[in-house]
């Protein structure tokens, strides 16, 4: 009987397997395209984005097919920087441009980002986590109160547009956010964070494209450098104390204790 049973498992296991290998598809990114949203949401990345997404050859390449891909590689970060990159993307929306979102980590804000965007793609190794909204207040009782009362009606703003995209009620996310939810892989198509289960590669003439951008944080000022093919992985941040911010195999453990750093 444990024999069987064992048999029944693994023929189980495998043909679920067999159905998400079945349900990939490829794809591929080209220069002007696509636009990278790469590391912490800050002001400096939304105004990053915002230049690329108005580039004369990617406005002429989204004119031409209607669309334009988006590459999310990102822990979250400012709810206020996110929200101003968030209705920019609902203009070209409603100027008729299909936003595809392409997902690799995209967590807090970048996961609301993500439920935003028209076609929704991870990975098979793909990351996925909200949690509640974290943020820290000083000043008076009646300041604090009045803040506090502002940060509550963009949450649930946010909120609204996330679980009406991923079909939940509002008690069932408040359950699944209240100790951080995360979905890794091919359970964002069972929990419905994502629409495909995609692989992708980058066009040949991408292998040496490299993008540099300046970004703050308080006093300083440095530089993030990185491929602009996102399967290189090696991000050159000119200020080291702040390159933890832009490893990626951090994010899992770190995301969580940064929220209140951005």
């Amino acid at each position: 009987m444990k024999v069987l049973w064992s048999w029944i498992v693994a023929a189980v296991v495998g043909w679920n397997l067999l159905l998400v290998a079945d349900a990939i598809k490829h794809v591929s990114l080209e220069e002007h395209r696509f636009v990278n949203i790469l590391g912490p949401i800050t002001a400096s990345l939304t105004d990053a984005v915002l230049y690329q997404l108005n580039d004369p050859n990617v406005v002429e390449s989204m004119n031409a097919t209607q669309s334009i891909t988006l590459f999310i590689n990102s822990p979250g970060g400012s709810v206020h920087a996110g929200s101003h990159l968030l209705q920019y993307l609902q203009a070209l929306q409603e100027q008729g441009i299909r936003i595809d979102c392409l997902a690799e980590n995209f967590m807090s804000m970048a996961f609301v980002l993500f439920q935003a965007c028209d076609v929704r793609m991870t990975t098979p190794y793909s990351i996925g986590m909200q949690h509640q909204m974290s943020f820290s207040l000083r000043g008076s009782m009646e300041s604090i109160r009045t803040s506090f009362h502002m940060h509550d009606t963009i949450n649930d703003q946010l909120i609204e547009k996330e679980r009406e995209r991923i079909g939940l009620s509002r008690e069932s996310y408040d359950q699944k956010v209240a100790h951080d939810w995360w979905i890794v892989g091919p359970q964002n198509l069972e929990e419905n964070t994502a629409d495909e289960m995609v692989v992708y590669s980058c066009a040949p003439e991408l292998r040496d494209k490299i993008q540099t951008r300046q970004e703050k944080r308080g006093p300083y000022t440095f530089f993030v450098q990185h491929h602009l093919c996102p399967l290189y992985k090696n991000v050159e941040v000119s200020d080291t104390q702040f390159a933890h911010f832009y490893d990626a195999q951090q994010y899992r453990e770190k995301v969580v204790e940064w929220q209140e750093e951005w």
